[in-house]
């Protein structure tokens, strides 16, 4: 589908293991302006294509990723028809789901807290606000799955960030940097693709081990770039920040609809780590952005895998009985207990944010043996003494201040019937991931309760030898802590 003729391709090869790529690649290596570049070691997008354009010779680079998919001619020609602007930087393409829907209109810095592509689940057809998505126009960022520069631009702003984004976010990062150097990046409607988004890979949700890395990296973008006062100067201040569908900021007051700018300043500003409740239910005011802070831009195939996989977790701890009554601390919306409840007498889940459990009440409606509480503080209250076989609480002390994961901890002790089992966990700081999200963290005095904090294996099992648990026992799975133990 590409028509101009001087061009150089150059294939990266990071870990490749089934044998049909190894042949596709010594047949493509026949053609001599195509090279395969082999880079070993664990997946680092930001490495990988740093070291490809370092051995490119073209004046004009384009990042492409193995997902992206040709539909027809002129694409390329498009894009470099801008590329090659001396005022322009990075060239982003309009890039479409197999469905049709729209997976990329450029990006929208700030959104939900980070970055999200503008115009997302778009129809094709779609002309967008004002005819956004039928303009070629000015963006921020755009992703790097289909970025076109000139090469002197991208060594002059350094390429992507190998250390701090090695898998997301990478992108936004260097087309920050870009427009800090005077250039203009750009989105153009004219160059249509197709995206199987992270079809080799996996998404950024698909392991507890990607999840962690991908919060780091969040992390990371928020403190480097200040995002929680970031105005993105191509997004109309007027739209919503927690959704990519460029409505404007309406709130519900009084049973009526207000323009959020009528709201006090203080009621639109991240709330303080301890206000827990406040903070997500303001988090959870819709169901997307409920899930998009609990596991991301996750669809329910993926929301069951990743539950299977805390399921498996849980299982090599507490090994759950059809006749256990089961409850989570922090059940958000449901993502585990759906699949859970099917395995136990009962499943209960409790959780500070009412928003939360409205959704989860939503998604667990089909089944019968289920409850769901709302907590009053971080304590479990509402539940009666020793009136739980199994209390678990997983991907949520990252969340937590430390004494109030004691509290936690506590609590679970005196819910628990004599013999019950109690499971808990968090990302370690002796980890590589977990010391990326500790130094990430360090310059955001004001860090809400949605940003995560890890924990060591000492404090937890203090935590739990505090609460009198017995046969306490702390493992290391992966990037995860574990805690567990029996009430006496």
């Amino acid at each position: 589908t590409i028509e101009y003729k001087n061009i150089e391709i150059v294939v990266i090869d990071n870990e490749s293991v089934e044998e049909q790529t190894f042949v596709y690649f010594n047949k493509i290596k026949k053609n001599k302006n195509i090279s395969v570049l082999k880079v070993p070691g664990e997946f680092n997008y930001s490495k990988i294509n740093n070291l490809a354009a370092e051995k490119a010779e073209g004046e004009i680079l384009l990042l492409l990723n193995n997902d992206i998919e040709a539909i027809s001619k002129g694409w390329f020609e498009k894009m470099l028809y801008h590329a090659i602007r001396t005022e322009i930087g990075c060239v982003g393409a309009k890039l479409l789901y197999p469905d049709g829907r729209l997976q990329h209109g450029g990006v929208v810095i700030g959104l939900g807290g980070g970055a999200v592509h503008n115009f997302k689940f778009s129809d094709k057809k779609s002309r967008g606000y004002f005819g956004h998505l039928s303009l070629t126009r000015n963006s921020t960022a755009v992703t790097a799955a289909c970025l076109m520069v000139r090469k002197p631009v991208y060594k002059e702003a350094g390429g992507l960030d190998e250390s701090a984004f090695q898998v997301a976010f990478n992108d936004v990062d260097f087309c920050l940097r870009v427009q800090q150097m005077g250039y203009w990046n750009l989105w153009t409607h004219d160059a249509e693709l197709i995206h199987h988004e992270s079809i080799s890979r996996g998404n950024d949700f698909s392991t507890s081990h990607k999840k962690i890395r991908f919060f780091g990296e969040l992390a990371a973008l928020q403190c480097k770039w200040r995002l929680k006062h970031y105005n993105d100067p191509n997004y109309n201040k007027n739209f919503t920040n927690s959704s990519h569908t460029n409505n404007l900021k309406i709130k519900r007051k009084n049973n009526s609809m207000t323009h959020e700018s009528e709201i006090p300043k203080v009621e639109l500003e991240v709330l303080g780590r301890a206000h827990y409740k406040e903070t997500w239910n303001k988090l959870a005011e819709n169901f997307k952005s409920a899930t998009l802070h609990v596991t991301g831009e996750a669809n329910e195939k993926e929301l069951k895998s990743n539950a299977l996989e805390s399921i498996e977790r849980l299982n090599g701890v507490v090994k759950f009985s059809k006749k256990d009554i089961v409850l989570e601390i922090g059940c958000g919306i449901g993502r585990v207990g759906r699949e859970l409840a099917p395995l136990c007498k009962k499943w209960i889940g409790c959780d500070i944010s009412g928003n939360m459990l409205e959704h989860a009440q939503k998604r667990l409606s089909h089944l019968k043996n289920i409850e769901l509480i709302e907590l009053p503080e971080c304590d479990l209250e509402p539940i009666p003494g020793g009136s739980i076989d199994v209390v678990y609480c997983t991907v949520v002390f990252m969340h937590l201040d430390e004494w109030d994961r004691y509290e936690y901890i506590k609590e679970a002790f005196r819910v628990l019937k004599p013999g019950g089992r109690a499971y808990f966990d968090n990302f370690s700081l002796t980890t590589e991931e977990g010391w990326k999200i500790f130094k990430a963290h360090h310059e955001l005095s004001d860090r809400p309760s949605h940003i995560s904090k890890s924990s060591t294996a000492e404090e937890l099992y203090a935590y739990m030898s505090r609460a009198s648990f017995s046969k306490i026992n702390i493992k290391t799975d992966n990037c995860w802590i574990i805690a567990h133990g029996l009430k006496k």
